[in-house]
C-alpha cells in the first residue's frame, strides 16, 4: 500500500484540482497503512484477540493520518533549522497537501499564483508569502482541525484495547500528544512571524 501511495502522490503533482476525498486517500497509502500494520501487529504480538487487533489497527490508521497531515502543516511553517530538511519541500516537489487544498478552494486565482511563483523561484520571501496566504485563507488551521479529529478518534479508541497495560496507555498518550505540540509550537511562531 505505501508504494502505492507514494505512486499516487507522485502521479497528482501540481494537480491543482486535487479535492480531499483525493488526498486522503494517498496519505492513507502512504503513511496511515504503515501505522496501521504497525499497531494491530503490535496488538498481535501482545496476544491480542482479532478485534482487539483490528481496534488497534484503526487506532493505528487514526493516528498515521493525523500524524501525515501534521507532517505537511509542519512542511509549511518550519524553519529549516529544525529538522535539517528545506521548509517548503513538498511545494516545491509538486505536492498539493491539505492546507494547499483548502486554500485552492477559497481563493484559487490567488493560490495558484502563489504556488506558481514559488516553485519558478522558491526564496524565503516567497515562502513567507505563500504562509501569510495560507494563514490568512484559515488553512493552516483548518488542516490542523483536520489532524486534531483524527487523533481524538485515535484517542477515542485507546480504552477499547483491553491490552493496554505496563504503561502501554501512557506511551500511546505520549505519542500523541508529541504530534500535536510540534505541529503547535510552530504554527503560533508562523503567525507571529
Amino acid at each position: 500500500e505505501m508504494g502505492l501511495g507514494i505512486i499516487e502522490e507522485i502521479h497528482h503533482r501540481n494537480n491543482f484540482r486535487m479535492d480531499v476525498e483525493k488526498y486522503y486517500e494517498v496519505i492513507y497509502l502512504k503513511t496511515a497503512a504503515l501505522f496501521r500494520l504497525c499497531c494491530g501487529m503490535g496488538a498481535c504480538l501482545g496476544g491480542a484477540s482479532p478485534q482487539e487487533i483490528e481496534r488497534a489497527g484503526e487506532y493505528g490508521k487514526q493516528l498515521g493520518l493525523g500524524f501525515q497531515i501534521i507532517d505537511d502543516l509542519l512542511d509549511l511553517v518550519r524553519d529549516s533549522t529544525d529538522t535539517g530538511k528545506p521548509a517548503f519541500n513538498d511545494l516545491r516537489e509538486g505536492r498539493i497537501t491539505l492546507p494547499l487544498i483548502h486554500s485552492l478552494g477559497r481563493e484559487p486565482e490567488r493560490t495558484r499564483g502563489l504556488i506558481e511563483a514559488f516553485q519558478s523561484e522558491p526564496t524565503p520571501e516567497a515562502g513567507a508569502e505563500m504562509r501569510h496566504h495560507l494563514i490568512s485563507t484559515g488553512s493552516l488551521g483548518f488542516a490542523r482541525e483536520q489532524a486534531l479529529e483524527f487523533i481524538t478518534e485515535a484517542r477515542r479508541i485507546v480504552p477499547s484495547l483491553n491490552h493496554t497495560q505496563n504503561g502501554a496507555v501512557q506511551q500511546l498518550e505520549g505519542i500523541e500528544n508529541l504530534i500535536v505540540s510540534a505541529v503547535s509550537t510552530k504554527m503560533i511562531q508562523a503567525a507571529a512571524g
